[in-house]
């Protein structure tokens, strides 16, 4: 069954929470891929949560917001939702979408750590070898920040309202091949993106586009590879390693394609097959 998802005032308001209505209740944060719109339209899943099959009755509280970075989520002065909903109450789970957009904004060169600017694409490249446009140094020093962000985020469960959420765990994700290519997302009738293609094809950079696969696949998988790193660290952690689970876009296409609304989102499908193939089950034994 579908969860209730709602937002954080409302969830707040008694009259969206009858007492004892619900068995589970559930804390969501994260980007886009949980915030794009709060519930099914005709039933079709508009993001990675509604998506989700819960076997027992469930209400979210849904903190996320699209074109969030987990350096924004663990900023408690800017963000401080996540700080309130952890005080709030004993959550039977929290669900983390986070990571992409951090990787998304060090590729087109927007983005900073300790007011230095990170990018992960070398510039004034010419090469038939795709590691030589990747800045590896760049990449694992934004890769680090990432996991150091996750541990911070992970022991505001110890530390806020003396340990309410200490042994709540947390369920979180990685998420799957793009393919670079001008597809923009629409979002409330604003035009966002496209961000690896806009990366590419920059006069800085001009990587060859026969090349553009090669780089998302790399630093996707790196930033999978470092967030399933973080279970050995990080107790109560599970990430789900969702790659190679979409069909790819079409290279070339400007629109919906395959499994993938735009560049860096799924569509209504595609959410529903990350979910019933890799999310469903575990998130249901994690509740109990």
């Amino acid at each position: 069954m579908s969860a209730l998802v709602i937002g954080w005032e409302q969830y707040q308001s008694t009259s969206y929470i009858p007492g004892n209505t619900f068995q589970k209740h559930v804390l969501a944060e994260g980007d886009s891929w949980f915030h794009f719109g709060y519930t099914p339209t005709l039933g079709a899943a508009r993001n990675l949560i509604d998506a989700i099959s819960f076997k027992k009755s469930t209400v979210v509280a849904n903190i996320a917001r699209t074109g969030d970075t987990i350096k924004h989520i663990a900023d408690l002065e800017a963000n401080p939702h996540l700080q309130q909903a952890l005080a709030y109450r004993q959550w039977d789970l929290i669900l983390l979408s986070a990571g992409g957009n951090d990787l998304i904004d060090a590729l087109t060169g927007d983005y900073r750590i300790h007011g230095q600017r990170i990018e992960i694409l070398n510039p004034s490249v010419s090469s038939t070898d795709f590691m030589a446009y990747v800045n590896s140094a760049s990449l694992d020093a934004l890769l680090t920040h990432i996991a150091g962000y996750y541990q911070f985020v992970a022991e505001q469960r110890a530390t806020l309202a003396h340990g309410l959420n200490l042994h709540t765990s947390i369920v979180a994700h990685c998420y799957d091949y793009i393919t670079p290519r001008k597809a923009p997302a629409r979002f409330f009738g604003l035009k966002l993106g496209p961000w690896a293609y806009r990366a590419f094809t920059a006069q800085k950079y001009q990587v060859p586009e026969a090349l553009w696969q090669d780089i998302t696949d790399h630093i996707f998988r790196q930033l999978a590879d470092r967030l399933l790193a973080l279970q050995t660290s990080i107790p109560g952690l599970l990430v789900i390693n969702t790659l190679d689970t979409l069909q790819r876009a079409e290279p070339g296409s400007k629109g919906d394609s395959r499994d993938w609304a735009n560049e860096i989102h799924p569509n209504a499908g595609g959410y529903t097959k990350l979910a019933k193939i890799k999310l469903s089950a575990p998130i249901n034994t994690a509740l109990g």
